[in-house]
């Protein structure tokens, strides 16, 4: 890594339920449990924002290297940060309901 680049993580939080409805209405279907496609459409949109989100951050010479996506389901999971990071929380709104956006960054 040269320096100046910046290495993190992005983590969408949201309920089951939610990830239900998004993947239904990004689908044209209707799911009605957590199976296989909605974790694939979950895990793609994930890949789309923060993909999109690095190159526009890299058009104003910032250098983003961020690890791929992984997908964790369960309840009453948590998550340990390393100390020397730091995070941004953004919740988005949205009529299917609440995602968060966890990002952790730390300069190299």
């Amino acid at each position: 890594m040269s320096p100046g680049q910046v290495n993190g993580r992005v983590v969408f939080d949201m309920t089951e339920e939610v990830a239900i409805k998004l993947a239904s209405h990004m689908n044209g279907e209707t799911f009605r449990t957590m199976d296989k496609m909605v974790i694939s459409t979950i895990g793609e949109l994930a890949n789309m924002i923060t993909g999109r989100a690095v190159t526009r951050l890299e058009k104003e010479n910032l250098a983003f290297h961020f690890s791929p996506p992984t997908m964790i389901t369960g309840k009453d999971l948590t998550v340990f940060e390393q100390g020397d990071m730091e995070a941004l929380i953004i919740p988005v709104e949205m009529s299917l309901g609440i995602i968060e956006i966890n990002v952790a960054f730390k300069e190299s």
